[in-house]
């Protein structure tokens, strides 16, 4: 992609205004733009991912180790967990792809309808006013339309490459479904990692995971109909930013609040206090910040800031924890879909029917490229959706932990115990018949 031909100013409100047709072509090249932007990004990503596994860069070393069978084990895991990376990224690849070809044909379909109203301002003098405006806008639309990303050698659906990484993401998805049962049997699932990194590659920190494993959206297919695992793409998507929210407000109750309530400073000004022996100046010329019943009163409005963002935080944590069950159930479902399609791939691969699924031999004779391509985005999504559970599982345990850690001592349930008893005494006519 030419980054060069990045337009700030697209879409641009004011070239919007004066036709509908030229509102359409700042939408369309807007959206091309963003795509654009989207799927550089993406192939970047996926040219790493695919030298990662080129079987060229391999070679020397399974023929170092090969009188070794504890160092080919390492090797093997480490290949295999660089597939499955490659497999998200490649799959995320061809999303991005997809959707960059549609906006293309968008903009191009605006491109045409711009200057047929060019071309008909000639027979309406009217409109002889836009075309300066056409020209330049066309003009900006044409340098936008022929960016493009430059492209991969296509990698086809039954290529012996992608066959072999199926065949890793299917292995790894065979061991998830055996564990799953017991990976959810948590507070909420698992907080292990699956592929220890520091075993693998000792310079990895203990609590570094070798997987990575992303989410892809989960493009429909032809004859789709997997409810469980449609709804687990979406899942993903929606807890990731439940997630990011709880963090967020974590390290702003963690960092800020328990920074602003600092009940060690405060009880070290009560010591103070108790061991001045100026008792008659001893509640007016305390310290610089007020007198004694100043700074309690303002330390329990601190206290009271303190229990209201727990609360909250509280509140949150509780909204991800609900998203977080539905994963895991959600996730047991979409296994099961998986591991019937995976059954009938399996089964139409070598020939022969599966009884256990009661489908007739013509109904699996042929794998199609939609099949497979469903198929791995599945797969896909089981292991990126087992990876982030245990993530956030660890995340929920370690956000309770703050939560338990209450710096207050307590004093900021009193403090809004006090607060409340003020309200009470206010409004207690309210409770009268």
């Amino acid at each position: 992609m030419n980054e060069d031909n990045t337009q700030t100013d697209v879409p641009s409100a004011l070239f919007a205004q004066p036709h509908p047709t030229l509102a359409a072509l700042e939408t369309a090249m807007g959206a091309y733009q963003e795509a654009l932007k989207r799927a550089w990004n993406t192939y970047k990503i996926f040219s790493r991912a695919i030298e990662e596994v080129d079987p060229t860069n391999w070679s020397a070393k399974i023929e170092a180790a090969r009188d070794s069978e504890d160092e080919l084990t390492r090797i093997r895991l480490l290949y295999d967990e660089k597939a499955l990376t490659f497999m998200s990224t490649w799959l995320q690849w061809q999303d991005h792809r997809s959707i960059l070809m549609n906006c293309r044909k968008d903009l191009a379909d605006c491109i045409g309808a711009a200057l047929r109203l060019h071309e008909g301002a000639k027979d309406n003098p009217r409109d002889l006013w836009l075309q300066p405006f056409i020209e330049a806008r066309l003009i900006l639309a044409r340098r936008i339309h022929t960016s493009s990303v430059v492209e991969h050698g296509e990698i086809h659906a039954q290529d012996a490459f992608l066959k072999r990484m199926q065949n890793i993401q299917a292995a790894a998805f065979k061991v998830l479904r055996t564990e799953l049962p017991n990976l959810s049997r948590a507070t909420i699932y698992s907080t292990a990692l699956v592929i220890p990194g520091k075993g693998i590659q000792p310079h990895l920190n203990e609590n570094v995971d070798l997987r990575a494993v992303y989410g892809v959206r989960l493009v429909k297919e032809p004859n789709y109909d997997f409810p469980a695992s449609d709804r687990l793409a979406s899942l993903l998507e929606e807890c990731e930013q439940a997630m990011s929210l709880v963090l967020k407000e974590e390290g702003a109750f963690a960092q800020g609040q328990n920074g602003s309530i600092n009940e060690r400073q405060h009880a070290v000004r009560m010591l103070d206090f108790l061991h001045m022996t100026d008792k008659e100046n001893a509640p007016y010329s305390y310290s610089c910040c007020g007198n004694l019943d100043q700074q309690i009163a303002a330390q329990n409005e601190r206290r009271l800031i303190y229990e209201v963002q727990r609360l909250k935080l509280q509140i949150i944590c509780g909204n991800a924890r609900k998203l977080l069950e539905q994963v895991v159930e959600t996730l047991k479902a979409a296994v099961a879909e998986t591991n019937q399609l995976l059954m009938k791939v399996e089964a139409a691969e070598m020939g022969t029917t599966t009884p256990a699924l009661s489908i007739s031999r013509s109904a699996i004779d042929r794998n199609t490229v939609e099949r497979y391509h469903t198929l791995r985005m599945m797969l896909n999504n089981c292991l990126a959706a087992d990876l982030r559970l245990r993530r956030w599982a660890k995340q929920m345990l370690q956000i309770h932990q703050t939560l338990e850690q209450d710096l207050s001592k307590k004093a900021g349930n009193r403090a809004l115990k006090d607060a409340f008893a003020e309200v009470m005494k206010q409004y207690a006519y309210c409770l009268k018949d």
